[in-house]
């Protein structure tokens, strides 16, 4: 990566850090659980040794975004190893695992520096040590492997030789059903990424969205690497190779450029679904996507995508081309986000650490309340005591209903923030300008509140640019901004949250929405003619009556 603003970075090494140790707790047990499977069992269980590999491919991956050279040699080291286990049916032994053990402890080392300093340089000797280390343990492995790579003259770039297959010994992998599922929920959390960084992008057109954005694809790619799914892999190269000329100013960030990020983002969110119902392959439009792309910024052929040197990267030109055509497989604007299927990925919650730190807070004066409670029963003249005790257990349990339910509670922003693009493409869609206002994103519902509210709102704001907002030309006439408004309102009322779509368009034409009603047949002209205002007004809540 090239320069960084320093807060940016700083941001990114801390969520790499605490991603590191996280990955480092959870790959240690795996490696201990290797070498006992085979003591007892006498063989590997390949989901298991898969897991092992993805984790110390995950942790270079990271730190190849951050330019952490160490990390990055030493990962790379260990990934080889383990994966000649995987390629060649060679047995752990307690050697490996203590090799492997050291490594996950030189990391640690190294992150506490990352940590304090954003950097890992002055662990050089220590990681050339372990690396020759890790190197003749391969060379025990095939008699084909040469040591005098690991020369001590050489750098420590030499790491590169022991060069795991470019797919990563994919055909090898043991894709289980839970590797797919961790994949397409963290692939669709990226995407969700990707597309708030590039919306941000296109109105303030700085560096520091366009760095988050980049490294959303390139995460994305490399785990669709792991799991050998080329599709998803391209597409996710090719934006990060556009999003590289926007950092580096070689490429104008105009409305082309970000019409081209969305798409492909809506590619591979469409990639994600096909792999998470098993079709192959995952992008059948790839082809058609990539020359859309190659017309639409005036690239060189990309060809091969993924397996480009960095000297055959796409380059722009100073004045990115008009796009002459839609994007391919055009699909009604953002109705795939809110199908059931997608609804009910997750049964997962994120949960603030305060909540948890005060629900464990309430269960232990809940105990202390329970031993109260029991002492007393036991005393016949403490009535009074007694009493007090069972208040404080009444207390404390009507507290402790409260955290658990608010537990439950998420914050509305990441549903309005899927509104932001649904507004930016049915304003393009309809030839009009709309900007969306969000007001009390971080006011919280209740999670199945979450995912029952996605179509009626998408339905109010369809309503709201389609129906209220005038064309341009129609606005300025009638003394307005150019530009239309819709603002989308979240806040506590009463007990209640109350959702608000508004805008500020022309209103309701009641000609319009009866002559709609009776084009989609909802209604007869008949039955037009006689419907009240407030009954012609309930027609533009009927499913297909904005479409």
């Amino acid at each position: 990566m090239g320069y960084m603003e320093p807060e940016i970075r700083q941001e990114m090494i801390r969520d790499f850090v605490n991603e590191s140790r996280e990955l480092l707790d959870e790959v240690e047990p795996q490696i201990i659980e290797l070498e006992q499977m085979v003591s007892t069992a006498g063989s590997i269980d390949e989901g298991l040794l898969n897991g092992v590999f993805r984790l110390f491919h995950t942790l270079k991956g990271s730190a190849s975004f951050l330019d952490l050279q160490t990390i990055i040699d030493v990962t790379h080291a260990a990934e080889t190893l383990l994966d000649y286990f995987r390629s060649r049916q060679v047995m752990v032994t307690s050697q490996h695992v203590d090799l492997l053990c050291r490594t996950a402890d030189f990391i640690r080392r190294v992150l506490n520096q990352v940590e304090q300093r954003a950097h890992d340089r002055g662990f050089e000797e220590d990681a050339r040590y372990l690396v020759e280390d890790l190197a003749q343990a391969i060379a025990f492995i095939t008699s084909e492997y040469e040591l005098s790579r690991w020369d001590e003259q050489k750098p420590l770039e030499n790491t590169k030789d022991l060069d795991v297959d470019e797919q990563e010994g994919q055909e090898d992998t043991e894709i289980t059903a839970d590797l797919i599922k961790r994949f397409v929920e963290e692939a669709l959390d990226l995407c969700e990424d990707a597309e708030s960084a590039i919306l941000a992008l296109e109105q303030s057109p700085e560096t520091t969205p366009a760095r988050k954005t980049l490294q959303a694809f390139h995460n994305l790619k490399g785990n669709a690497a792991f799991l050998g799914l080329p599709g998803i892999e391209k597409v996710s190269h090719l934006a990060e190779s556009i999003l590289e000329g926007v950092v580096s100013e070689e490429r104008v960030c105009d409305g082309v450029t970000i019409t081209v990020l969305l798409t492909l983002v809506d590619s591979l969110r469409s990639g994600v679904r096909r792999v998470e119902e098993g079709q192959v392959p995952e992008l059948p439009d790839l082809q058609q996507l990539i020359q859309f792309v190659e017309q639409a910024l005036d690239l060189p052929e990309i060809g091969n995508g993924a397996d480009e040197s960095e000297d055959e990267k796409p380059k722009s030109k100073d004045q990115p081309q008009r796009i002459d055509k839609k994007p391919p497989a055009d699909q009604p604007v953002r109705s795939y986000l809110y199908s059931d299927k997608m609804r009910s990925r997750s049964q997962f919650i994120r949960v603030d650490t305060e909540k948890l730190d005060q629900l464990l807070d309430l269960v232990g004066e809940l105990v202390i309340a329970e031993a109260m409670v029991a002492s007393h029963s036991q005393d016949r003249g403490g009535q009074d005591q007694m009493g007090k005790a069972v208040r404080q257990l009444n207390k404390i349990t009507r507290e402790m209903q409260e955290v658990v339910l608010s537990l439950r509670m998420v914050p509305l922003t990441t549903t309005f923030r899927k509104m932001v693009r649904l507004v930016r493409d049915l304003g393009q869609k309809e030839n009009k300008q709309v900007e969306l206002e969000i007001c009390g994103a971080e006011t919280e519902v209740d999670k199945t509140v979450i995912e029952q509210i996605s179509d009626p709102l998408v339905h109010l704001i369809r309503n709201a640019v389609d129906h209220g907002i005038e064309d341009p030309a129609e606005r300025e006439a009638a003394g307005k901004p150019e530009v239309g408004r819709v603002l989308i309102e979240a806040r506590h009322s009463t007990g209640e949250v109350w959702i608000i779509v508004r805008d500020d368009g022309k209103g309701l034409d009641r000609e319009e929405i009866i002559q709609k009603g009776v084009e989609k047949g909802i209604i007869t002209e008949d039955q037009g003619e006689n419907l009240q205002d407030e009954e012609v007004w309930q027609l533009i809540f009927t499913p297909g009556s904005s479409q």
